[in-house]
C-alpha cells in the first residue's frame, strides 16, 4: 500500500478506507517499518514517508494512544527527510500531545528534536537553538541515547545560522564520539559534514575541502545519495569560494539538482538554483543567473521558509547591483536583512547592510555608504568570518578613496589583502589589486599603479573573472592615454566595454565611454569622442552621478571648444545638477570639502565661460 501511495495510485485520503484489510501495527512493527522509512529516504524520501503514512494510519485504528504517538513520531522524521516542514509540524503536533498524556518526557523531548531538526526550515533561529538545547538535556535525561547524536547535528547546526561557531564545533566532537563507539559510519559521515560547513563559514576552505570529500566517499560508498548530493552543494561552494573552480561547482549543482529532483527534494534543488545564479551572475552570464534565480525563488514562495526567501533576496539585489539598478538592489537588501533578522540569524544581516553600502557608494552616496560599511565592520569584528570582513574592508576603502583620503584607502585596502590570504581567498584579490592600482594613480603613482593593473589583468585572467578583467582593462586604459599610448588604451577599452556589455553591467560600460570619449578627444577624433560621451549619459541614466558630472564637463569643454557657448552653460548646469546632489549626500563638511578639491578644479573653466558670456546666474551657481 505504501508503494501504491508513492507511485500516487491512491491519495493519502484514501488511507483510513484501505487499512482495515491490513494487519494493525504493534511497536515493534512501527520501530521496523520506522527504521525501514530511513533507509528508503536515503534515495527515496517519499517512499520513506509513504511507509510510515500507511503505518500511523493503521496505528490510529488501535485505542492504544501509545502507538499512535509512536508512529506520528516515526511520520514527523520521515517528513523531516522529505524536507516538508508543514507535514513535520502536524505530526509533531499528533505525537507530542499523545506522549504528554501518557506522561512520556522523552518521547516529548525526541517531538521537540524532530520539530527543530531542519534548523533552516525554522522561523526563528535562536528559538530553535534554544528548543534543541532543551530537547538534548532531557533525552540524555530520559536515556534515549540512540536519538542524542542526531539531536546534536541539528543542534550544530541551528548554532551555524547564528554564528555560535565554537559551540557548533563542540556539539560536532561529541556527537563523533557516540557515532564512533556505535560504529556508525553514515552518523560519522554527516559529521564530517557538519563540520566542513562550520569550517566552510569560518573561511578555513582547505579543511573544509578535505572533510567535505570524506563525507562524500562514505555516502555515495553507503548508498545515501541524498546526503551525497547535500555534499556535492557544500563542495560546490568551497570551489567557488576558495580555488574558483566554477565549472567544477557549475557541474557539482547541476549534478546535485538532477539527485534532487528524481527524489522530489524541490527545497534542496532550489539551493543548487541559488547556487548557480551566483557563478552566473560572477562569470557575467545574465541572462543564466536571472532564470536560476528566480526558479529559486518560485520554490522558497511555495514553500513559505523565511531563511531560504531571504536568501534569494540577497542573490537577487546582488543581480541587480551587477546590472547597475541600484535602487531595486537596494530594496531587496533592506528585504533580505529585515527577513534574516526576524529569522535571528547573526551574520547575514551585516552581509545584506555591506551590500547595502555598496550600493549606496555606487549611487553616489558616499556618507551612507558610510555609515553602512562602518556599521557591518563593527559585528563583523565579533564574527570569525575573514573573508567576510575582507570584503568590508575592500568596500570601506573604495569609499576613502573616492572621497580623496588617499592613505585611509590604503590602510583598508592593505587590511582586506591580509585577510583575503587569511582566509585563503584568491577570489577577491584582482578587485583588491584593482583598488590598490585606483589609488597609487590618484595620488600621482602612475607607473606602480600600472604593475598593479598588469597583476590584477593575470589573476583575473587565471580565476575566470570577467567582470575584474574588464575594469583592469578600463583602468589600465586611462592610464595608457595619460602617457598618450592612444591607441593601445582605446583597443584596452573597446574590450573592456563589450566585455561589460556582455554582462549587461551599465555604469561600467558608461565608465567605459567616458574614458574612450576622453582617448578619442586627446587624438583630435572629437566627433567620436562626443558619441562616446553621449553613449556614457544614456547607460548612466541618472544611476551614477559621479559618472555624469565629469560627462557633462566633457561635453561642456567639447561644446565650448566648438564656439557653442550655451551647450557649454547647459552641460556645465547639468553637471553641477549631479554635483549638488552628490555635496547634499555628504553631511560632513570635511567629508565634502576633501571630496569636492576635485570637481572644484575642473569647474573653473565654467566659471571663466559663464563670466564672459555675462551670465551672473551661472557665474554664482557655478561658484
Amino acid at each position: 500500500m505504501a508503494q501504491r501511495l508513492y507511485q500516487q495510485q491512491i491519495n493519502e485520503a484514501d488511507l483510513p478506507q484501505l487499512i482495515p484489510s491490513l494487519r494493525l501495527p504493534d511497536k515493534t512493527l512501527i520501530e521496523t517499518l520506522g527504521n525501514k522509512a530511513a533507509e528508503a529516504a536515503r534515495t527515496q524520501p517519499r517512499y520513506g514517508w509513504a511507509i510510515t503514512a500507511v503505518t500511523h494510519t493503521a496505528a490510529q485504528q488501535t485505542n492504544d494512544l501509545l502507538l499512535q504517538s509512536l508512529s506520528a513520531w516515526y511520520l514527523a522524521r520521515a517528513a523531516n527527510a522529505w524536507l516538508r516542514p508543514q507535514r513535520v509540524e502536524t505530526a509533531v503536533a499528533h505525537a507530542r500531545a499523545g506522549f504528554l498524556q501518557l506522561d512520556q518526557p522523552g518521547w516529548i523531548a525526541a517531538c521537540d528534536w524532530q520539530l527543530n531538526a531542519v534548523p533552516w526550515t525554522r522561523p526563528n533561529f535562536p528559538q530553535t537553538a534554544s528548543a534543541l538545547e532543551q530537547a538534548l538535556a532531557d533525552l540524555q535525561t530520559a536515556n534515549l541515547s540512540q536519538f542524542t547524536p542526531y539531536c546534536r547535528h541539528s543542534l550544530a547546526h541551528a548554532y551555524l545560522l547564528i554564528g555560535r561557531f565554537d559551540e557548533a564545533a563542540a556539539q560536532i566532537d561529541h556527537a563523533e564520539i557516540d557515532l564512533a563507539a556505535a560504529q556508525d559510519q553514515l552518523g560519522l559521515a554527516q559529521c564530517l559534514y557538519m563540520r566542513a560547513s562550520c569550517q566552510r563559514r569560518r573561511s578555513q576552505f582547505e579543511q573544509a575541502h578535505t572533510n567535505i570529500k570524506r563525507a562524500l566517499t562514505i555516502f555515495q560508498s553507503h548508498g545515501d545519495l541524498n546526503a551525497a548530493a547535500t555534499c556535492q552543494i557544500n563542495l560546490a561552494y568551497i570551489l567557488y569560494s576558495f580555488t574558483r573552480d566554477v565549472h567544477a561547482a557549475e557541474s557539482l549543482f547541476q549534478q546535485a539538482i538532477q539527485q534532487f529532483r528524481t527524489a522530489d527534494l524541490p527545497l534542496l534543488e532550489a539551493q543548487c538554483y541559488g547556487g548557480l545564479g551566483q557563478i552566473y551572475n560572477y562569470t557575467g552570464q545574465p541572462i543564466q543567473a536571472k532564470q536560476s534565480l528566480q526558479q529559486a525563488g518560485e520554490i522558497y514562495t511555495h514553500y513559505q521558509i523565511p531563511g531560504l526567501q531571504a536568501d534569494n533576496l540577497l542573490d537577487q539585489g546582488l543581480f541587480e547591483q551587477f546590472r547597475g539598478h541600484y535602487s531595486v538592489s537596494l530594496s531587496y537588501f533592506q528585504q533580505a536583512q529585515s527577513l534574516y533578522e526576524r529569522v535571528g540569524n547573526r551574520w547575514l544581516p551585516v552581509i545584506a547592510l555591506m551590500d547595502q553600502g555598496y550600493v549606496s557608494f555606487q549611487q553616489g552616496r558616499y556618507h551612507q555608504a558610510l555609515h553602512f560599511l562602518e556599521k557591518a565592520h563593527a559585528r563583523l569584528q565579533t564574527l570569525s568570518m575573514p573573508h567576510r570582513l575582507a570584503a568590508c574592508e575592500w568596500r570601506l576603502a573604495e569609499v576613502w578613496l573616492q572621497l580623496g583620503y588617499y592613505d585611509t584607502a590604503l590602510v583598508h585596502q592593505g587590511k582586506a589583502v591580509e585577510l583575503s590570504h587569511q582566509a585563503t581567498n584568491r577570489d577577491t584579490l584582482p578587485q583588491l589589486f584593482i583598488l590598490r592600482a585606483a589609488i597609487l594613480s590618484a595620488g600621482g603613482s602612475h607607473e606602480e599603479a600600472r604593475q598593479w593593473l598588469w597583476q590584477a589583468l593575470s589573476l583575473a585572467s587565471e580565476l575566470n573573472a570577467p567582470s575584474s578583467s574588464a575594469r583592469a582593462q578600463r583602468l589600465l586604459a586611462e592610464s595608457l592615454y595619460t602617457d598618450e599610448q592612444y591607441e593601445q588604451a582605446i583597443s584596452l577599452l573597446e574590450t573592456a566595454v563589450s566585455s561589460f556589455a556582455h554582462m549587461d553591467m551599465l555604469s561600467e560600460q558608461a565608465a567605459c565611454y567616458l574614458a574612450l570619449g576622453r582617448a578619442w578627444s586627446a587624438m583630435g577624433r572629437t566627433n567620436v569622442a562626443e558619441t562616446a560621451w553621449q553613449q556614457a549619459l544614456t547607460l548612466s541614466n541618472s544611476i551614477a552621478p559621479e559618472i555624469e558630472w565629469q560627462t557633462h564637463v566633457e561635453l561642456a569643454r567639447h561644446a565650448s571648444a566648438q564656439g557653442n557657448i550655451e551647450n557649454a552653460l547647459v552641460q556645465y548646469r547639468q553637471a553641477v545638477t549631479a554635483l549638488s546632489y552628490l555635496r547634499r549626500n555628504l553631511w560632513q563638511p570635511e567629508l565634502a570639502e576633501t571630496y569636492l578639491i576635485r570637481p572644484m578644479s575642473q569647474m573653473d573653466d565654467a566659471v571663466i565661460l559663464a563670466t564672459q558670456a555675462n551670465s551672473p546666474s551661472d557665474v554664482l551657481q557655478f561658484i
